[in-house]
């Protein structure tokens, strides 16, 4: 069954000041604004017009013991304390509802008002389920008595599934009745708030632990209910603004004395130079408070690290548009169509969840123990950090960095990853530099799933996948995903290193593999590898025997690539193409005999692995020879 996650807030002194205007400056150029209104009324000196007070208890089974013991004795208490001359009935409601009086009566008439302690004295919760919609419905058809404002007040435990109904028809008849709603225990928190909000009136809570304040409550809702303590007809004035922007809530009429009220102004013109507030009691204009742009405060101040203005004058407007409350539906001129875009349009500005728009979570992460031991070095008790996302949308292997790595460079200083281009030098060590060849991987649209790597001493994460080789201080060349919480990763600089601190996820657009002469590469201030390991580990090994590691193999059989580049001056890398995937040519084949080779069983594996390390070493044997022979040209040059 669901239920809410309530958190309570206790002030430690009563709040004193009567409006505030909160400013958020956003930088789509949008001005956000939230008007902060605690008004105190009761000095104005108006007298209340008599009030008609319907109240509507829940005797459902679900109400038995405390809730209907605490209900009645709240109802007896607030029946005493009614003003002289006001009219009042119970309606008693579960399967079915009834009145206790056809009509509503005077608490002045003393065989009414003793009926009225009787119901209360004897009250038990055995109307069996819960249907509020039909009372509701019955007493909003009804017309006020002439002469008394009617205020409709709903004691209830319950959760129905019609909250949706009942709410719309209460907002369809708010101006013949003003409807407050106490909820009681475990009640639906989103009829109870939106009885009140569709009625116009307010909106209170008592827990299980808490059923002894039901009294206090209840004679806190009547008190509130009469109109010498609310400004009606409440509108404000957004300054110098051509009222092109969202209020919300855009239908609020009526603002409580001594009650919290926020509005909220979204606007793409210039901020305001004022705000006022204007509302009557009794139909006088009593109250006017105007506010220049000078007193606005900084949203800032909230100090949560993201904007939360905005995003909740949105989730206002939204609520106004679902309950069809807003500007397009007062003016008649809504249509299902305009009032979806405009609850998209908030929706995806402000990022909030709605009847038209949702987050979908993606759970990168591969839960199961065989991989989390891997992840853990065999480790099964290790730090769950170390279980990796899976690369996604990228070919179907993850050799990359995310574009937003930084690298340094000898000619155009700190550059974005994805603004490498083949033949810059970048930084592979402390004032060493390399050059870039090509790329094992490049494309700028695909989609792919990062670790970020936070360390001591970085200014940024490092964001790179999980088969990635990274710099390990005693470790050597490891995949990024056997890197954990406390390792120390090689920085650039001689002989530092960095403590891991935390390690996340994330997905970017965009991947990135420059392959370096050296093999490395400097990338957000960390030494990583040019290469990806093609086994989980950070050695080649065949039946369980480590022959030698991944970093000195890839960097191997890439010899011919680099030597190719070397000899055709850059002819043939410059221009180098990539497949659908975004995976070089030089790369894709060699990849794909790799992974053929490691599916194979352990005696073929073992029969070829002899060829492969004897291939690796003649590239290695060459690519040296061709450098000492290029150093003895340069010799003789000179």
């Amino acid at each position: 069954q669901r239920r809410d996650i309530v958190l309570l807030l206790e002030t430690e002194a009563a709040l004193e000041i009567q409006a505030r205007v909160y400013q958020e400056l956003r930088g789509d150029n949008t001005t956000a604004l939230m008007l902060s209104l605690l008004p105190d009324i009761s000095s104005f000196g108006v007298t209340p017009p008599d009030t008609e007070f319907i109240f509507l208890v829940d005797r459902s089974g679900s109400m038995r013991g405390d809730r209907i013991d605490q209900t009645a004795t709240a109802l007896e208490a607030v029946l005493d304390s009614l003003p002289a001359g006001s009219l009042f009935n119970f309606v008693s409601f579960g399967t079915t509802y009834t009145y206790l009086f056809p009509e509503s009566m005077s608490v002045d008439n003393e065989t009414a008002l003793e009926q009225g302690q009787t119901f209360t004295g004897t009250l038990s919760a055995n109307f069996g389920s819960t249907n509020i919609f039909a009372p509701i419905q019955d007493i909003l058809k009804s017309n006020p008595t002439q002469g008394f404002q009617r205020v409709l007040l709903v004691l209830t435990d319950g959760e129905i599934s019609n909250t949706e109904a009942v709410i719309d028809w209460i907002s369809n008849n708010r101006a013949a009745t003003k409807c407050f709603s106490l909820g009681i225990g475990d009640a639906d928190r989103e009829l109870i708030n939106g009885i009140a909000r569709a009625g116009g009136g307010t909106a209170e809570f008592v827990d299980n632990d808490a059923l002894a304040t039901i009294t206090e409550v209840a004679q806190n809702q009547v008190a509130v209910a009469t109109q010498a303590n609310f400004l009606s007809n409440f509108f404000v004035e957004w300054g110098n603004s051509t009222m092109g922007g969202v209020e919300a809530p855009y239908l609020l009429d009526t603002v409580f004395s001594k009650r919290r009220t926020l509005i909220y102004y979204l606007t793409t013109d210039a901020s305001p130079t004022f705000v006022a507030i204007n509302g009557r009691v009794g139909g006088q204009l009593v109250y006017r408070l105007q506010i220049p742009s000078e007193s606005f405060v900084d949203a800032s101040i909230f100090a949560l690290g993201e904007p939360i203005v905005g995003p909740m004058g949105a989730r206002e407007a939204i609520r106004d548009l679902e309950e069809e409350r807003s500007k397009y539906h007062s003016e008649g001129t809504s249509d299902s169509t305009a009032v979806m875009k405009e609850i998209i349009r908030l929706g995806v500005k402000y990022q909030i969840t709605s009847s038209e728009t949702s987050f979908i979570a993606i759970d990168n992460l591969d839960w199961t123990s065989a991989n989390l031991k891997a992840a853990d070095g065999g480790n099964s008790e290790g730090d769950l950090t170390a279980a990796i996302p899976p690369p996604t949308t990228t070919g179907g292997f993850g050799i990359c960095f995310s574009g937003q790595n930084l690298v340094q460079t000898a000619s155009r200083g700190l550059i974005r990853m994805k603004d490498i281009e083949i033949g810059d030098m970048v930084q592979v060590g402390e004032d060493e530099f390399s050059r870039v060849y090509g790329f094992g991987h490049r494309s700028k649209d695909k989609v792919a799933a990062y670790l970020q790597i936070h360390a001591d001493e970085l200014d940024h994460p490092l964001e790179i996948s999980t088969d990635h080789m990274v710099f390990v201080d005693t470790r050597g060349a490891v995949p990024a995903s056997m890197v954990h919480v406390g390792d120390k990763v090689t920085l650039g600089a001689a002989d530092a290193t960095a403590k891991v601190t935390k390690i996340t996820a994330v997905n970017r657009v965009g991947v990135y593999a420059p392959f370096t002469d050296t093999g490395t590469i400097v990338v957000n201030q960390v030494l990583a590898s040019s290469y990806v390991t093609l086994q989980g580990g950070a050695a080649f090994a065949v039946a369980g025997v480590k022959v030698m590691s991944m970093q000195w193999l890839a960097h191997a059989f890439q010899a011919p690539h680099r030597l190719v580049c070397k000899w055709s001056c850059g002819a043939f890398c410059e221009n180098e193409t990539y497949t659908e995937d975004g995976i070089s040519n030089w790369v894709y084949v060699p990849f794909l005999v790799s992974k053929w080779f490691l599916k194979q069983h352990v005696v073929i594996m073992i029969a070829l692995s002899v060829p492969v390390v004897v291939a690796g070493v003649a590239f290695h044997v060459i690519e040296q020879l061709f450098m000492m022979r290029n150093l003895s040209l340069v010799s003789l040059a000179l």
